[in-house]
């Protein structure tokens, strides 16, 4: 069982939900993004700083704040939405066309407490970057020791899908395009002619390697780094969602969910610290994912906003399908399952005898 912790009204929709970690916090952060551009950083926390406004839910806000009233009020929003990438040193935001928007992340930041109880917030002021690609489909931060290493998977005039790279420099508040001369020793990626269904940037967290990342597109999965190109077929499909897992023997592994609601599992396949090749394997059909979460022992959490939510258990070995006559195994066994009575497109109030409870009957 997945027990719920805490339930938390938010008044206005969420465009974005991203983890944070500070060294000193038990448990990550949460940054929420709102459709109106109004965002927050907030963690579950019982032990409430003296003198902080009492409140029903044992929450802390560490920072809070608004991206309009600046530059951005006179650019048009993104058409593909807001797109947000996290990484230790800052927030990175594509939420108007043209723009990039960086919220830095203070190093020193140290939460309120009871024998702290300073207001500093996690989060600087968040500054505006311009940029040359305008339709940007999804954006990513490359692992990288040195530099903020910043994809941007972007479509050109004629609809080509190419990947770049940017240096995001936070004390000067500025963008470094694709081989400026302003920094040294950077190790730029650039791919064209990408699948053209391209819309999802995966990053390659190896450390021992060049800072690659991998494009999910409608027909093919393409690794792109400084040094090398791998491609891999696959069947046509929209991939709507991914989450990492641990590694294996230190090859990188994903999980990918499609449109059809099937699952898939990527491997990256390194030998002597370079990407030889990748591989995947079908594991088994669930819910049309909006959001994956890897949670531990093979246990992931699939949300999805046009179906109904699950706790899913992944198996090393393939088990029979009870109720699919038509399939002979799966890696899949569904242990929970949260209702979604939404979208709702239409519903009416359904009268009843006198001196009783009307019902409503909805369309969901």
């Amino acid at each position: 069982s997945f027990p719920l912790i805490l339930q938390l009204p938010i008044n206005g929709r969420i465009t974005a939900l991203e983890a944070l970690k500070f060294g000193s916090l038990p448990t990550s952060a949460v940054f929420i993004l709102l459709e109106r551009l109004q965002f927050a950083v907030i963690s579950y926390n019982n032990d409430k700083p003296k003198g902080e406004k009492i409140s029903p839910y044992p929450v802390q806000t560490h920072a809070s704040g608004s991206l309009t009233g600046g530059e951005g009020d006179n650019s048009r929003p993104n058409e593909n939405g807001t797109l947000v990438t996290v990484n230790s040193r800052c927030i990175a935001l594509h939420a108007f066309e043209g723009l990039l928007t960086i919220l830095p992340v203070d190093p020193n930041y140290t939460p309120s407490s009871n024998a702290n109880p300073c207001k500093k917030e996690a989060l600087g002021t968040p500054f505006h970057c311009r940029l040359e690609e305008h339709t940007v489909l999804d954006i990513a931060f490359l692992p990288s020791s040195e530099h903020l290493l910043l994809a941007l998977l972007y479509q050109d005039s004629r609809g080509a899908q190419h990947v770049t790279t940017n240096v995001v420099n936070l004390q000067k508040q500025q963008l470094h395009l694709y081989g400026s001369q302003s920094v040294s020793d950077v190790p730029w990626l650039k791919k064209s002619s990408l699948d053209g269904g391209s819309s999802i940037l995966m990053p390659v967290h190896d450390s021992s390697g060049p800072p690659g990342v991998i494009v999910l597109g409608q027909r093919q999965f393409t690794y792109c780094s400084p040094s090398s190109t791998k491609i891999i077929p696959v069947p046509q499909a929209l991939f709507l969602a991914f989450a990492k897992v641990p590694a294996e023997s230190g090859s990188p592994r994903f999980l990918i969910g499609d449109e059809f609601g099937n699952l898939h599992m990527l491997h990256v396949v390194v030998v002597n610290n370079r990407v030889v090749s990748l591989q995947i394997e079908a594991l088994g059909s669930w819910t049309m994912a909006s959001s994956i979460v890897y949670l531990d022992n093979g246990l992931v959490f699939v949300a999805s906003s046009l179906g109904d939510s699950q706790l899913v258990q992944i198996h090393s070995e393939p088990i029979a399908v009870e109720e699919d006559a038509l399939a002979d195994t799966t890696y899949l066994s569904i242990l929970e399952e949260y209702t979604n009575l939404g979208p709702i497109p239409d519903f009416d109030l359904v009268p009843t005898a006198p001196g009783q409870q009307s019902q409503v009957v909805m369309a969901s």
